[in-house]
């Protein structure tokens, strides 16, 4: 996945409503900038990352699964630790 900005394009507006209706409310997120994109789209409008398939939920349910494992690991850590301690003594 390449990282570019798209050239800027002083005819850029934003999508009619006539686009609305067209592409529905099918919309995904960019993996970069967790921003709501058309769920075909090829680049990300609000940081300009270029990428295959934008991710169909938002980054922030996938950055609390992230979230909730490396807690688990560090509460196993230190509940290690702790075993260790007491069993030293």
């Amino acid at each position: 996945m390449t990282h570019r900005r798209p050239v800027d394009d002083e005819d850029h507006e934003e999508p009619s409503i006539e686009d609305l209706e067209r592409f529905g409310h099918q919309s995904a997120y960019c993996p970069t900038c967790g921003a709501e994109v058309w769920d075909d789209a090829q680049h990300c409008s609000d940081c300009g990352a270029y990428f295959e398939m934008a991710s169909p939920e938002p980054p922030v349910v996938r950055d609390m699964k992230r979230a909730w494992r490396k807690t688990a690991v560090l509460v196993g850590a230190v509940a290690f630790v702790v075993l260790v301690i007491v069993l030293t003594r």
